[in-house]
C-alpha cells in the first residue's frame, strides 16, 4: 500500500518494465553529511522547484496532524551546525509511529526515526481476537523540545488515553514512555517560564508534576466559543489542534475551527493562559489549510520571525501541509501569504537560504522512495524497546474445564448436596416437575430475596475462567397481599457468593408468572478473586414486601469454559531481522 503518495518532478526519469512503472534510483549518500554531485533541479516529494521558491501545498502528500519545532544552531546539543526542524504526524493504528522527519530548510522533509516500534501490546494494537486499532490509535501528537530533552505527546482513541514519550537524542532514542491514563483531545505540550509542564486540550489547561506523570491542577473552560463572535464574526464551532507558542509579550495558539468558509484558522492571544477573559481572536480562512504549527526562522540578522505551517484536508492524497509565510504588523497579528490569502499553487520564495551543495542534498531526499524495497537499512534504536511485558495465560486445572460442576442440580437425589440460604424451605417434589421426575421447591422465604438453594463449589472455581451457568424456574403466584394485575414477573439470578460475602452473578433473566422459563449467562471471575469457601446461589431481585414468592426450580448448571482466547507470545513482538528503508516503515511494521 502506497500510504504516502509523492508528487514526481519532470526531471524524474521512469524507465518501463516487465514489472511495471519504476523510478530511476535517486543518488545514494555515504552519510547524512555527503551530498551527490549530481545536480537536482527539483525535490522527489516536494514542490520545491529548485530555484529558492516553492508552492503550496509544500508536500504534496498524507502528513496529518503536524507539530514542528526549531533546535537553534547555537543550542549545545545541535551538531549540525545550523539550524534544526523537527516534525512529527499522525499514524493512527500503524507501527511502528509517530515518524520524526528532519528538514534544514522546512519545506524538505526526511524521515530519521520512529518514536515507538509497539504503542501497545493489547489485542487492538496485535489484530487478536477479532479486536483492531484502525482509525484508533496515536492522534494528534505534539512535539516539543525543553531544556535539552524532546518531548512526544499525544492521545489515543482506544489504549487508555495519552502518552508522553522523551529522549534526550531525537534521531537515536532511546525514547521513554509515560502513560497518563487518562485521555485529552488533541492535546498539546507547553513548559512556561518557570519549567512547569502543561498540557493544552480546546478550552482546558492542565498542570503536569515534574516528572509529567499526573496532573495537579486542572483549569477547565478558559476561554468560550461565544465570547470570540464578534472577533471572528461567527460563533467557533470547535478548538481543536490547538498548539501554544511564547512570542514576544504574548502567547499565541493557533486552532481550527469549522466556519461559513469552511476549515479555518482561529489564532488566539493573551498575556495570561489561565485568565479568559485577556483571550483575543482573530480569523484565518488561509485555503482550508488551518491546523498545525508556529514555526521560527533566523533571518540572519539577528532576529527571528514566526510563519505558518499548516495542514489541510485533500481528498484523496490526506493532510496535506503548508509553509505560509507571515509578515507581522504593528498590532501585533501575523498576515499571512498574500494579505492573508492562500490558495493552492501559490509560489512563495524559500525563507531560508542553504548552500549550494547541501541544497542540492536535501532535495533529493524524500519522504518516499522507490518500491524496490531495498533492506539494508541500518538497524533502528526504537526497535529494540523493552518496556512491554506479556501477558500470562491464567494456570488452569484443565480436568474442571468442560464438565459439570453443580452435584445434584436435576435433584433427582432430592435435595442433596444443597443447602437453604437465608431460611427458606427446600423441598423435592415429583409433582409438578419441571424436568425429570424431581424438581426443588423453594417456599417459606419470608422477606429475603436471597432465600434460595445454595451449594458449595469450594476447590472447583478458578480465577480468570470464564463460566457458564443456567437454571430452569417457574412460579404460579403471587405472595399474598400482592396485586396480581400488577406484578406478573421477577428477575432471578444465578449467582457465585465468595466467602467474604461478595456476589458475582452468572446467570440473569426475568421469569413470568405461570411460564417455565430458562435463564442462561456467562460470567469470567476475575484473576484476583478468593474464590476458596465459594458458593453456587440462587435468589430473585430485591424488591418491596410481599416480593419473596415460592417458585419451583431444576436443572441448575455450572460449566467452565474452555478458554479461546489467543495469548501473545515473544516471537510476535521481536524484531525478526528485516530492517526496510524508514520511507517503507511507515504503515509497514517491517520488524514484527
Amino acid at each position: 500500500m502506497n500510504y504516502l503518495r509523492q508528487k514526481i518532478s519532470a526531471s524524474a526519469i521512469a524507465v518501463l518494465s516487465t514489472c511495471g512503472l519504476i523510478l530511476a534510483p535517486m543518488p545514494v549518500f555515504a552519510d547524512d553529511s555527503t551530498p551527490s554531485s549530481t545536480p537536482s533541479d527539483g525535490s522527489y516529494t516536494t514542490t520545491d522547484s529548485g530555484d529558492g521558491t516553492y508552492s503550496i501545498p509544500m508536500l504534496n502528500t498524507d502528513v496529518p496532524d503536524i507539530s514542528v519545532i526549531r533546535v537553534s544552531k547555537d543550542d549545545p546539543n545541535n551538531k549540525d551546525g545550523r539550524d534544526v526542524y523537527y516534525m512529527v504526524s499522525t499514524t493512527m493504528e500503524l507501527s511502528p509511529g509517530s515518524p520524526i522527519m528532519k528538514s534544514y530548510d522546512l519545506v524538505n522533509w526526511w524521515i530519521v526515526t520512529y518514536v515507538y516500534d509497539r504503542i501497545s501490546m493489547s489485542d487492538a494494537s496485535s489484530l487478536r481476537n477479532g479486536a483492531s486499532s484502525y482509525g484508533e490509535g496515536e492522534w494528534a501528537p505534539s512535539l516539543r523540545y525543553h531544556n535539552g530533552r524532546f518531548y512526544v505527546l499525544f492521545n489515543t482513541n482506544n489504549l487508555n488515553g495519552a502518552y508522553i514519550y522523551y529522549t534526550d537524542d531525537i534521531e537515536n532514542g532511546p525514547w521513554t514512555k509515560i502513560a497518563l491514563n487518562r485521555g485529552f483531545h488533541d492535546p498539546s505540550l507547553y513548559f512556561d517560564e518557570q519549567g512547569s509542564p502543561w498540557i493544552i486540550s480546546g478550552v482546558n489547561q492542565y498542570r503536569l508534576s515534574d516528572d509529567l506523570t499526573t496532573v495537579v491542577e486542572s483549569h477547565e473552560n478558559i476561554i468560550s466559543a461565544e465570547q470570540f463572535t464578534d472577533d471572528l464574526g461567527e460563533t467557533p464551532t470547535g478548538f481543536e489542534g490547538s498548539q501554544t507558542f511564547k512570542i514576544g509579550d504574548y502567547f499565541y495558539t493557533p486552532t481550527i475551527y469549522w466556519g461559513k468558509d469552511g476549515r479555518t484558522v482561529m489564532l488566539l492571544r493573551t498575556t495570561d493562559l489561565l485568565d479568559g477573559s485577556k483571550y483575543e481572536a482573530k480569523k484565518y480562512y488561509l485555503g482550508a489549510f488551518a491546523q498545525g504549527s508556529l514555526v521560527e526562522v533566523d533571518n540572519g540578522d539577528g532576529t527571528t520571525s514566526w510563519h505558518g505551517f499548516f495542514f489541510r484536508d485533500t481528498y484523496p492524497t490526506g493532510r496535506i501541509p503548508g509553509l505560509i509565510p507571515a509578515t507581522w504588523g504593528d498590532d501585533g497579528w501575523p498576515v499571512f501569504g498574500d494579505n492573508n490569502q492562500v490558495s493552492a499553487s501559490d509560489t512563495y520564495d524559500k525563507l531560508i537560504d542553504l548552500p549550494a551543495d547541501l541544497e542540492n542534498l536535501v532535495r533529493q531526499r524524500s519522504l518516499v522512495n522507490s518500491d524496490d524495497f531495498d533492506n539494508d537499512a541500518p538497524h533502528q534504536s526504537y526497535q529494540d524497546q523493552d518496556w512491554w511485558t506479556l501477558e500470562e495465560p491464567p494456570q488452569v486445572d484443565d480436568s474442571l474445564i468442560g464438565i459439570e460442576l453443580v452435584d445434584n442440580g436435576d435433584f433427582e437425589n432430592g435435595t442433596e448436596s444443597w443447602t437453604p440460604q437465608w431460611n427458606g424451605t427446600l423441598t423435592a417434589i415429583t409433582d409438578g416437575s419441571l424436568s425429570g421426575t424431581t424438581s426443588l421447591a423453594v417456599t417459606n422465604r419470608g422477606e429475603y430475596n436471597g432465600a434460595g438453594p445454595g451449594q458449595s463449589m469450594d476447590g472447583k472455581l478458578q480465577q480468570g475462567v470464564t463460566y457458564r451457568a443456567s437454571a430452569t424456574i417457574r412460579y404460579d403466584h403471587e405472595m399474598d397481599g400482592v396485586d396480581s394485575s400488577a406484578v406478573t414477573s421477577h428477575l432471578f439470578y444465578v449467582a457465585i457468593q465468595y466467602a467474604d460475602g461478595t456476589i458475582n452473578r452468572v446467570a440473569t433473566g426475568t421469569v413470568k408468572r405461570g411460564e417455565t422459563t430458562t435463564i442462561t449467562g456467562e460470567f469470567s471471575i476475575p484473576s484476583d478473586a478468593n474464590v476458596e469457601g465459594s458458593k453456587l446461589i440462587v435468589e430473585t431481585a430485591w424488591g418491596a414486601e410481599g416480593t419473596c414468592m415460592d417458585y419451583v426450580i431444576d436443572d441448575i448448571s455450572l460449566i467452565g469454559l474452555a478458554d479461546e482466547k489467543e495469548y501473545p507470545v515473544a516471537e510476535e513482538y521481536q524484531p525478526n531481522g528485516s530492517n526496510l528503508d524508514l520511507v517503507w516503515e511507515w504503515g509497514h511494521n517491517p520488524d514484527n
